[in-house]
């Protein structure tokens, strides 16, 4: 429906169908603006067309009147919001299922701080041997003491004196 040749060809009527099950995107007075500017959308040229639907939706969005006012706000922004749900939705259901498989019963009182770090070390390495996995000077730099004491928490977490410069020294 929201495809960007299935816009052009206007093969649907109606959005307010999808619009009604989405309350927390749309409000219900802006229902009837959102369906007029769906049914004028396929009776305009776009500039930019794209096959790529984000790319053709943020150029709905820039369409203005003569007056500078938005031609298609109402309805650009709730096809790109509602783009954006199932994506960040698998995420984070992604993101829990990644979480509940760190924090087992044994690792159960496991830091915050701890459980970020694997998850970016597992999202990092992306199913790489990390026996292998390069370690470049900018991936040296990320991971100091200095990172630690931007959080009074963590810096009990290191006792080291040593600097930034004084850590890369050791491999180069």
């Amino acid at each position: 429906m929201i495809n960007p040749e299935n816009v052009k060809k206007g093969i649907s009527v109606s959005i307010t169908f999808s619009a009604i099950h989405f309350p927390n995107l749309i409000a219900k007075k802006d229902y009837e603006k959102l369906d007029s500017e769906w049914r004028l959308l396929k009776n305009i040229k776009i500039r930019n067309f794209s096959d790529n639907g984000e790319e053709f939706w943020v150029s709905v969005l820039k369409e203005k009147y003569s007056n500078d006012t938005p031609m298609f706000g109402k309805v650009s922004k709730f096809v790109i919001q509602l783009c954006s749900l199932s994506h960040s939705f698998a995420n984070v259901e992604k993101r829990f299922s990644q979480i509940n498989l760190i924090k087992t019963d044994s690792r159960n009182l496991i830091l915050s701080a701890t459980l970020f770090g694997l998850l970016h070390t597992k999202e990092y390495l992306n199913g790489k041997n990390c026996y292998i996995l390069p370690i470049t000077k900018e991936l040296l730099k990320l991971h100091f003491n200095e990172m630690y004491k931007r959080n009074k928490d963590y810096e009990i977490l290191t006792d080291s004196k040593t600097s930034e410069t004084e850590d890369l020294k050791k491999y180069e």
